[in-house]
């Protein structure tokens, strides 16, 4: 059944005040948009015509640096040239939002936030072409915009999608609609399923994601969660991970997924990785992307050692790559609604980059790329200063790896945190045997006495 997104923001206001009168507090607070209330984020809608600001925000400094000669997106694992098929994937995705905000009363064409998409997409399609899979069933948690998950339900794959943010929520549901036309359930509007997920998407609404642990669903292959564990509360990043093990237990390939974990407003990379091992999950690439794995599940021997070079989706032999300049889809009267203050602030003129010629990266560094809105506002001219948590030092470190000039830094910073949690770890274990000599040595002194 199709729903009006004037329908569906009633739904979803009527249902989700439901939610937090009958759910328990450590469940409401779990699922808060504590991030985006702290940076004043505006992630609600009253109006169906609103929904038009989540097709592309660009306001980041990186912007610019999408359009070098050479641009890569580190924390994305994106590198900024396209094959025709890449390309082909990414205006399918441009053409659904601009056909989706059409209806909604303004064409807006997104311009550059499907981009960043392209290196999680090609590592997930690497996966699943390497296991010889037909498709993968992919659980995409705080999808963002969605164009994650339209370009995996274009190439053919399952999506299960999830948000706790309204109007992005809203905003993937309209969007992956016009992608895969009749093939979306709509938990929200549709009611929950019980068992099996035959629809190529699924939309759930957070409260719906709540109670996925009293489900019988167990065939996810992947759970992606990028740009967010940093930012969501802790409690849900705890119920994410702990879910992510019980809906994929009947997979083949098991697999928790992300290559950046966001501004770490709520949880610091340690946290996040303590909780995966608590879960029983085991870390087995930390670079340029973390994959966790349940203790005791292998890949076959040798599947992820692409992880160094990533290949392009169906890149065929000889073919020209494309640059951004080919695949962004540029037509004035749609373009993104913040375009205009961004490029009076002097973050980002779309314009002025598309009227320079490309150029390399002076110091070969890969530039920065916003890895969620919150960093976006964090790191952007326009927003508000960084704000972070913990000592001086620690301030000093994050506002150095929001700079888009030593954004190489962050994987070094990335680097330097995993090697922490390991001496952690082994400082943890000699004070276990320190403390057992010292209970020994009080046994053998109470038996001397």
């Amino acid at each position: 059944m199709l729903h009006t997104a004037d329908q569906l923001i009633e739904l979803y206001e009527t249902k989700d005040a439901a939610a937090r009168s009958a759910l328990p507090i450590s469940e409401v607070q779990a699922y808060s948009t504590c991030t985006f209330d702290q940076i004043g984020w505006p992630h609600r809608v009253t109006r169906a015509s609103d929904l038009i600001r989540y097709a592309d925000w660009c306001n980041h400094p990186g912007a610019n640096d999408y359009f070098l000669e050479d641009a890569v997106l580190p924390t994305q694992c994106a590198d900024l040239k396209f094959t025709a098929a890449e390309a082909a994937l990414l205006r399918q995705v441009s053409d659904a939002c601009g056909s989706m905000t059409a209806g909604l009363g303004h064409e807006i064409r997104v311009v550059l936030n499907h981009l960043a998409q392209i290196g999680p997409f090609r590592i997930m399609m690497e996966i699943r072409r390497r296991l010889g899979l037909d498709r993968l069933t992919v659980f995409d948690v705080g999808a963002g915009s969605g164009y994650q998950a339209a370009l995996l339900a274009l190439a053919g794959n399952r999506v299960l999608v999830t948000d706790n943010a309204q109007g992005l929520f809203l905003f993937q549901s309209l969007l992956l609609e016009a992608c895969r036309p009749g093939e979306v359930r709509h938990w929200l509007a549709d009611g929950p399923v019980a068992s099996g997920i035959d629809e190529t998407v699924h939309m759930i609404p957070w409260w719906d994601y709540l109670a996925l642990r009293r489900s019988r669903h167990r065939n996810v292959d992947v759970f992606f969660c990028n740009n967010n564990l940093g930012e969501m509360n802790y409690g849900a990043a705890a119920y994410t991970i702990h879910l992510a093990k019980q809906m994929m237990a009947d997979s083949k390939v098991k697999a928790f997924f992300f290559t950046c974990l966001g501004t770490p407003k709520q949880s610091s990379f340690e946290m996040i990785d303590a909780l995966l091992a608590r879960a029983g999950f085991v870390n087995v690439v930390s670079d340029p992307f973390w994959l966790y794995l349940p203790e005791g599940h292998a890949l076959p021997p040798g599947l992820l050692d692409f992880a160094r070079a990533i290949p392009r989706w169906n890149a065929q032999q000889g073919e020209a790559l494309r640059t951004v300049r080919d695949v962004v889809d540029v037509r004035e009267g749609q373009l993104p609604t913040d375009l205009d203050f961004v490029a009076f602030t002097g973050v980002f003129d779309l314009h002025k980059a598309l009227a320079t010629p490309a150029r390399p990266s002076s110091s070969r560094t890969p530039p920065a790329a916003p890895r969620s809105p919150a960093e976006a506002l964090s790191a952007g001219a326009a927003g508000p200063p960084h704000q972070s948590r913990g000592n001086i030092l620690s301030r000093v470190v994050e506002g150095l790896l929001e700079l888009p000039k030593l954004s190489g830094l962050r994987q070094t910073h990335q680097a330097l945190v995993t090697e922490n949690t390991a001496l952690k770890a082994q400082l943890a274990a000699v004070g276990a045997e320190l403390k057992a000599a010292r209970d020994q040595i009080a046994v053998f002194q109470r038996r001397g006495r």
